[in-house]
């Protein structure tokens, strides 16, 4: 009985063929690894380095290409340039207002009687920037290594002035956003320069004609615009005004200048619906401040006059009417 057992026991082992041992010799022989620290992190870490070199070579060759085409000192230097020759071609093509209004009528005497003539002056020179609810640089393009720019405002009248600017660039530096310049519009020449200090970039722009200067100079941080006048070399007026606009381009305009012991600020808004501008203003001398709002605007009666009508702090009623154009110029068509 136990020998009949152990020789079904014998056939049952030599009848199962040892399969694992015929798979692994017919495999290739594979080499042993030694799974180190540096094999489990070697191939994620070349691929994390390859990347970041892909990554460092895109920042410097974008850097590089910025660099190139970086050629203006800051981001609004075309619309910052524009506004300034506008600014002083109004001064030197057009009349101030010298003499007294044509009427005037105010139920008492007051400071506005007395401050209304440099209030117009001023408001005359900044009329067509306020009018203009759009960048007034048209195009640009170039002609024999000059930038030419196309510079168009609008009037009260909804008319539009137009002008070619022309620059020359000497640059000043790699990235090309400090610079001196020379330029032309119309009759008259330009020269100025564009300085860096680390927090701001500095325009300064100067126009000649005859006996007269006009220099205009603007920071980028404040985005303040300081005009002096010069007459015979010697500075006879000077003042500061900042624009703003909103989201419709609508313009907002702060003017702040000093006459003898006088400091008068003046804010001006465009009322497009009636073609008028909106002023209010703080007049401050010694201890007291004055206060008051008018609305301005041209109107045809006998010859262009120049309306204005408003109201005191204390609700005293205010009409003045001055000539716009001297008998000899031209006027609005």
């Amino acid at each position: 009985m136990r020998f009949k057992k152990h020789i079904k026991s014998m056939i049952q082992k030599a009848s199962i063929p040892d399969v694992s041992s015929k798979i692994q010799s017919q495999l290739p022989s594979v080499k042993t690894t030694h799974h180190t620290l540096f094999n489990r992190v070697k191939s994620p870490f070349i691929l994390q380095f390859s990347a970041f070199l892909f990554l460092l070579l895109g920042v410097l060759m974008f850097s590089y290409q910025q660099s190139e085409s970086q050629i203006y000192a800051f981001s609004d230097y075309e619309e910052v340039m524009g506004i300034s020759t506008g600014l002083i071609r109004t001064y030197f093509e057009e009349s101030m207002i010298e003499n007294a209004p044509l009427s005037m009528s105010i139920s008492s005497a007051d400071v506005i009687d007395q401050e209304i003539n440099l209030m117009v002056q001023h408001i005359i020179l900044v009329e067509k920037i306020v009018m203009t609810q759009r960048k007034v640089m048209e195009s640009k393009r170039w002609r024999e290594s000059k930038e030419i720019y196309d510079v168009s405002f609008e009037t009260v009248h909804q008319d539009t002035v137009s002008y070619e600017l022309e620059l020359a660039k000497k640059y000043k530096q790699f990235k090309k956003d400090v610079f001196e310049f020379q330029g032309t519009f119309e009759d008259i020449n330009i020269s100025g320069y564009t300085t860096f200090d680390n927090a701001s970039h500095q325009l300064y722009v100067s126009a000649q004609k005859t006996s007269k200067e006009v220099t205009v100079e603007y920071n980028s941080e404040s985005k303040t615009y300081s005009i002096g006048f010069i007459e015979d070399n010697v500075k006879v007026r000077e003042f500061e005004y900042q624009l703003m606009r909103n989201n419709f381009d609508i313009p907002t305009l702060k003017i702040a200048y000093t006459n003898q012991l006088r400091t008068v600020n003046l804010t001006l808004n465009y009322l497009p619906m009636r073609r008028k501008i909106h002023v209010s203003y703080e007049i401050i001398e010694a201890s007291n401040a004055y206060l008051g709002t008018f609305q301005m605007g041209y109107q045809m009666l006998n010859k262009m006059v120049l309306v204005i009508t408003g109201k005191t702090e204390d609700h005293q009623i205010f009409n003045y009417e001055f000539s716009r154009f001297q008998r000899n110029e031209m006027v609005y068509q």
